[in-house]
């Protein structure tokens, strides 16, 4: 299951629906600092988009890691 989209990362990419905005002002709402967060299996990365917006002052850092190099390749690059 792990590698299904092993081939179709591009596609993936496009597919993965959006989580929606209140899971991450749940998560903000348990939490005393909101300039960091670690994206753990950051596969194209839309929830590390959704986790930074809107923009923070000061920016939030959101390193993102993933299992597999090729989905990175079709991530959201949103430098900040």
């Amino acid at each position: 299951m792990a590698n299904l989209f092993l081939k179709q990362a591009k596609h993936y990419a496009a597919a993965r629906p959006d989580y929606p905005a209140e899971l991450f002002q749940f998560i903000a709402s348990k939490t005393a600092r909101h300039d960091l967060a670690w994206d753990v299996g950051t596969g194209s990365g839309q929830a590390a988009v959704s986790v930074s917006l809107p923009p923070q002052v000061p920016p939030l850092s959101i390193p993102a890691v993933h299992e597999f190099l090729f989905l990175l390749a079709f991530s959201i690059a949103k430098p900040r």
